[in-house]
């Protein structure tokens, strides 16, 4: 019996034991949970770096034929267009970090076969006239611009009673209202919305936005667009970030 009382007071940890081991064990604890919040905390990180990747691309991709399309690009909206919601002192491509396009006036988007050219009225054919392919066109203004933290389209277009058809599109401002639609949301959580813009024989002459402010009449020239998009969240009060990039050449 004695051997066996021995034995059962050898089982187990002494006092002295366990006042050693406990911290060691919730040292382990501790840092383990810490790596665990650390590896959770990268692969949140990593899930939202790829997702701001995504949409950063697509908001690109959403503004290709825009650029496809264009007119041509221009310094601000065009004279036959009104913004009573621009910013003081009116639009500035430059100044205001904002791409500014012209595009010709359709009856109906891209996609539909059978859509027909709007022309101007009386410049110098009638409506009616065989010749109405001689007059001058009607064009529209897009502007890509950044307010509080999203990327915006706006649409501006021209007095319709002035045109032999009328264009498809409708004019856009911040908030729907009487006569326009709202302002298309291209992206949220902008950081950066850049561009660079070339002419030239094979694209590859930039104008710079120095040139560009100085003299306005170079946008006419320009025929390549390189456009960049920084879209930026908060996780774990640390900051992610994804950037995309697109190059447009527009169709002579």
């Amino acid at each position: 019996m004695t051997a066996v009382n021995d034995r059962n007071r050898q089982a187990g940890f002494t006092l002295l034991e366990v006042v050693v081991i406990m911290p060691i064990m919730i040292l382990t604890v501790a840092v383990l949970v810490a790596f665990l919040i650390t590896v959770y905390g990268n692969l949140l990180s990593k899930n939202v770096s790829l997702q701001l990747a995504a949409e950063a691309q697509s908001a690109l991709f959403s503004m290709r034929d825009d650029m496809f399309y264009a007119v041509r690009f221009a310094s601000t909206n065009q004279s036959d267009t009104t913004d009573a919601n621009a910013p003081s002192g009116g639009w500035n491509a430059v100044t205001q970090n904002a791409l500014i396009v012209y595009e010709a006036a359709y009856t109906a988007p891209r996609e539909i076969v059978n859509r027909q050219l709007v022309y101007k009225k009386d410049t110098p054919n009638p409506c009616n006239g065989t010749e109405i392919g001689q007059n001058q066109y009607s064009t529209n203004t897009l502007i890509y611009f950044v307010s509080g933290g999203a990327l915006y389209r706006r649409v501006l277009v021209p007095d319709q009673t002035r045109n032999c058809l009328s264009t498809y599109r409708l004019q856009t401002c911040p908030s729907a209202g009487s006569g326009c639609s709202q302002d298309v949301a291209v992206a949220n959580d902008v950081k950066q919305f850049s561009q660079r813009f070339y002419s030239g024989y094979g694209n590859n002459a930039e104008i710079t936005l120095a040139q560009l402010q100085t003299d306005p009449k170079q946008f006419i020239q320009v025929s390549r667009v390189d456009i960049t998009l920084t879209l930026e969240k908060k996780v774990n009060a640390e900051p992610v970030d994804a950037t995309a990039s697109i190059s447009i050449k527009k169709i002579e």
